[in-house]
């Protein structure tokens, strides 16, 4: 079966969208330290570049883990919550478990950490980036 995926894309400062082709996804961001925020076995955190807003970069916090005792390659999931949602572990290490390795994100620029009636913010993320 063939899959043809038709992304796009607004840029800072321009008014149309720019397509964004497949080759563009090819290589991964950039990856930087998180704060440890569960303690779920063989779940990690980690931050990885997001998408600019304001004309400054952000940071997207993620989990993700692999399945015990797998060895080559395992089919992945890619986890993206709803509304108002954030990163959530126990996704993660749910579909471990059922053998697929597992990234969950929140794309909005928060933690999974309740500040309020929201997720507290990433640090370097502006307070209005969404969620």
């Amino acid at each position: 079966m063939l899959f043809r995926v038709t992304i796009f894309k607004k840029i800072e400062g321009e008014s149309d969208f720019k397509m964004i082709s497949v080759e563009d996804f090819r290589s991964p961001p950039p990856v930087f330290p998180a704060p440890k925020l569960t303690e779920l076995e063989g779940v990690k955190s980690v931050f990885f570049l997001g998408a600019p807003s304001h004309d400054r970069p952000t940071k997207v916090f993620a989990f993700y883990g692999v399945p015990k005792a797998k060895e080559g390659n395992v089919p992945g999931i890619v986890l993206v919550h709803g509304g108002q949602g954030t990163a959530y572990a126990n996704w993660v290490r749910l579909w471990n478990e059922r053998g697929y390795a597992a990234i969950a994100f929140d794309h909005f620029g928060g933690l999974p950490v309740r500040e309020g009636d929201g997720w507290k913010r990433a640090p370097e993320n502006d307070p209005d980036h969404g969620g």
